[in-house]
């Protein structure tokens, strides 16, 4: 392996005068006391080959150049003489089928379907394909870096010659060439499929609906030599592209370059080159009994961390709790071995440039590596067990890799396979540990047929589907159940057209109103859609429905202008019309749907508007905390060691490390010593005594600043609990990460809302990832009361009253005139006219007075004298008229028709 020390360092190896004897392949074993953070820095900057870790004991194989290094840098280590010498003597036999009875481990070979050599994998395989040649195919996907042997890949699948929308799944071990536990794991589970396929339905589903590659050897030369690394003594599972580089190459460099040897190249090429989108992987070693999840590089969670973990408890190994419905405890649920535990890659030990880290971060596969046993190269009497114990477990990881969606992405016109991405976001699940909005990472498709395939947790979920050229697709209310498959195509377009926002002109009785949508109101609706795509709509129109009790939609149709790409556009005169039921509620959601057509194509968008005013709840504090007292902890909270006995929580005037933050208010602020306490040591601060959050609370959250930094990218980060007890503790939302990428004070706050009518105890767990500390500062816990809502009712306008007093209806007590009430009079208009007045009735002419207006049915006429009012004709009429707020009822007909009311004012 090729020598990792910057030119600064050369000069201490010079002197390191210490002779290091009883090496094996050139290297070292020995475990490595990190006493505190610098000398883990030290580490890790080296580039050491880390193969382990137990609390602070790192376990790696080391050059003498690197002893060196260590010794002169006073960092504790010690050769584990013992150790090796079992590995020794564990490879001194190598169990070759020749001389051994099966079950042995496999030598290495060239790819030869003519005459393979015995004992080889490729004779293994060849008799494989021989016995199944319906669904197995052999291929030679590389070479070794010496060029002495191939490295080969078993393909099974139903239909192995056709491409098809199936995921597809990726086995592979021995990258490592001395851990063949994992190579005798994989052959195991290859062979119980092909052998069960005839009669389990597990080993039908997936050799039916996936494309299983199986890559048993990826080291062979590291295998036929007994050693870790290649022929260029690289460690190849550090010689993979990283999202922080690699730790390996040939020729050693600072950076180091991925890809340099034939081995991983090969591994690469058949992502890269041939198209495999594997949704799931495994990556088989040995040295360990663990699951080792992505990613290893950082402790940073991954938007995936769901699918395997619920929570990482710590401890000395950074172990982690497998979320219920995930591909860590479908593991467990199959997996016999005692001691088998469970941890992301970083929080037990970095490595940089690894299979699962590529495989994950650039082709979103998720891929994990498992440790399957703690020798290396058992006996080969033990094959049996552990091949068994791993058995059923390896089955269950990928059959979980059907729970999720699938689906095909496809041109909308020609209906070609497109090369695109999908994005999953959960907007509703009952698993706690998931915060919604929760996005997942992005998948792709397979170019050849466009099937995609994303493995999630149960939930509800929006579909994001995303290609060149094309304008995104959205498909909202996907529902994922445990262990099955929801179908959900993509469907693209060049043209998109949906809606974007609408302009309320609302009115009552024709008098405009507030843009705000009251019941019994009239609304015109202005609709604006937008165009994501990149071809202009043209010939735009839509058709507005809705499936909300109450509405009345008057125009339903309306057209619009032509949409450029990346643009939108308004709908044109005449607008749609809805008209809502004055006996709506306020805060009543309508529902509408938007049926879009144009010259190229049609789509379907929903929107809704809500009726009235809804004005927010305000929010009040159940208590708060600022540490600015000296006391700590402070009066009414207590501290609790979760993991370890390293963690402890703190006060302090100013930030710890890093430094020089200050408070975000006041003169104190607290902290997590995880700049200090061993990666996964956890302390709880809590509140010990209980809170009533009102029942009446719309919401309820536990509020706090935290200061993040980006000075170490260790995943230290908090846990907000919740306990009804004071004993058992519940995680509330996601953990909160220390480096998020950001600096400086910021404000989280999460939901607590589940727990209102309820007495909770507040606990902050801070979890150390041996970064920076951890700090915070004025927490509360708050609530907010119920939200109101206001609205004007839209009366509907009242009818005029009908024709008042017909005929009979008239009758005279003395000079006193009465008529019979009109039922929806409020009151009554008493006009009079004179004798040549009466022709002008039927006209618009003002052709008599008003005399009285009136609340009762009757007037007192006593003063009106016909000799004085008309001396000619000497009489005078009467005109009587009912009002009320829908106006002035009507007068009447005559030989002309309507009589008019049209007066010249008061008589």
């Amino acid at each position: 392996m090729a020598t990792k020390i910057l030119i600064s360092a050369f000069f201490v190896f010079l002197v390191c005068s210490t002779l290091f004897g009883d090496t094996y392949d050139d290297h070292t074993l020995c475990s490595i006391t990190v006493s505190n953070k610098e000398d883990l820095d030290y580490i890790y900057k080296l580039r050491l080959d880390i193969v382990g870790r137990k609390g602070d004991i790192y376990k790696a194989i080391l050059t003498d150049e690197e002893m060196c290094l260590l010794q002169e840098k006073g960092i504790k280590f010690e050769i584990l003489y013992d150790e090796m010498a079992k590995d020794r003597a564990e490879l001194a036999t190598p169990g070759y089928c020749s001389n051994t009875p099966f079950p042995c481990y496999y030598i290495a070979s060239k790819f030869n379907t003519v005459n393979p050599p015995s004992g080889s994998l490729m004779e293994h395989l060849l008799n494989l394909y021989n016995a199944y040649p319906n669904i197995v195919r052999l291929y030679d996907i590389g070479d070794s870096q010496d060029g002495a042997y191939d490295i080969i890949a078993a393909k099974v699948t139903d239909n192995p010659d056709l491409e098809e929308n199936e995921p597809e799944i990726r086995l592979y071990a021995n990258i490592h060439g001395d851990e063949v536990s994992g190579m005798m794991v994989e052959c195991d589970v290859l062979d119980w499929l092909l052998q069960n396929y005839s009669s389990n339905s597990n080993a039908q589903k997936l050799i039916i609906e996936a494309e299983l590659w199986f890559v048993p050897m990826g080291n062979p030369y590291g295998l036929m030599n007994r050693t870790r690394y290649n022929s260029h003594g690289v460690d190849l599972n550090r010689n993979f592209w990283g999202p922080a580089g690699c730790d390996d190459c040939y020729p050693d460099s600072t950076p180091c370059n991925p890809w340099t040897e034939k081995e991983t190249q090969a591994i690469r090429d058949l992502t890269e080159i041939y198209g495999k989108r594997f949704v799931t992987s495994i990556s088989f070693h040995a040295g360990e009994i663990c699951f080792n999840a992505v990613y290893n590089y950082t402790s940073t969670p991954t938007s995936d961390e769901p699918i395997f973990f619920e929570s990482r408890t710590g401890g000395p190994n950074g172990e982690a709790d497998p979320s219920p419905y995930g591909l860590a405890q479908a593991y467990m649920d199959g997996c016999t071995t005692s001691g088998f535990w469970y941890t992301n890659g970083a929080d037990w030990y970095i490595t940089n440039g690894d299979t699962n880290d590529w495989s994950y971060n650039q082709w979103s596969d998720l891929d994990t590596t498992l440790e399957v046993t703690t020798d290396k190269w058992p006996d080969t009497n033990q094959i049996a067990t552990y091949t068994s114990q791993h058995r059923q477990a390896v089955i269950n990881y990928m059959l979980k890799t059907f729970q999720g969606i699938s689906g095909i992405m496809s041109d909308c016109e020609t209906g070609q396979p497109l090369d695109g991405a999908v994005v999953a976001t959960c907007t509703s699940t009952s698993s706690p540990y998931i915060t919604v909005p929760h996005q997942y990472k992005e998948v792709f498709t397979d170019p050849d047929v466009g099937d995609f395939h994303r493995v999630l947790e149960p939930g509800t979920y929006t579909i994001e589907c995303f290609a060149n050229g094309y304008a995104s697709t959205i498909i909202p209310n996907v529902f994922v159940a445990p262990d099955q498959t929801t179908t959900v195509n993509c469907d693209m377009c060049k043209t998109r057209l949906s809606y974007q926002n609408c302009v309320i002109n609302d009115s009552c009785n024709g008098v405009s109103g507030d843009g705000i949508i009251d019941a019994g109101e009239n609304v015109v609706l202005q609709v604006n859609l937008i165009n994501t795509g990149v071809v202009t709509a043209t010939g735009v129109s839509a058709i507005l429905s809705t499936n909300s009790s109450g509405v009345v939609i008057l125009n339903n149709v309306s057209n619009f202008p032509n949409i450029a790409g990346g643009s939108s556009g308004a709908s044109v005169y005449p607008h749609f019309v809805f008209k809502t039921d004055s006996n709506l509620a306020c805060g009543t959601l309508l529902n509408f749907t938007l049926h879009i057509t144009s010259d190229q194509g049609s789509w379907d968008s929903t929107f809704s508007l809500s009726v009235g005013n809804t004005i927010s709840g305000t929010q009040s504090s159940l208590w708060s905390q600022s540490f600015d007292a000296t006391t700590f902890p402070p009066t009414g909270w207590g501290i609790k060691d979760v993991a370890g006995s390293q963690g402890n929580w703190a006060r302090a005037t100013n930030t710890v490390h890093p430094s020089g933050g200050g408070t975000h208010s006041g003169a104190g602020l607290a902290y997590f010593n995880s700049y200090t306490a061993q990666s996964g040591y956890s302390t709880r601060l809590y509140r010990n005594s209980a809170t009533t959050i009102p029942s009446g609370a719309s919401s309820a959250n536990v509020v706090f600043w935290m200061f993040h930094d980006t000075g170490n990218s260790a995943n230290d980060r908090l846990q907000i609990q919740i306990s009804t007890d004071g004993t058992n503790w519940s995680n509330i939302g996601s953990e909160i990460k220390r480096n998020d990428g950001s600096y400086g004070w910021k404000e989280h706050k999460i939901d607590v809302s589940n727990y209102t009518g309820q007495n909770v105890y507040v606990g902050i767990l801070g979890i150390s990832a041996y970064g920076n500390d951890c700090h915070i500062d004025d927490v509360s816990l708050t609530f907010t009361s119920p939200p109101t809502c206001e609205m004007t009712v839209c009366e509907s306008a009242q009818e005029p009253p009908q024709e008042v007093a017909v005929g009979s209806s008239y009758t005279w007590s003395g000079q006193i005139m009465q008529w019979t009430s009109e039922p929806t009079a409020s009151g009554y208009r008493v006009y009079r006219g004179t004798k040549a007045q009466l022709s002008a009735l039927c006209d618009n002419g003002q052709d008599f007075c008003q005399r009285n207006d009136t609340a009762g049915n009757q007037v007192d006429v006593s003063g009106d004298d016909p000799a004085l009012i008309d001396p000619t004709n000497k009489v005078v009429f009467y005109l009587i008229t009912g009002y009320n707020a829908g106006g002035e009822g009507p007068a009447g007909t005559a030989t002309c028709g309507a009589r008019q009311v049209n007066p010249s004012g008061g008589c």
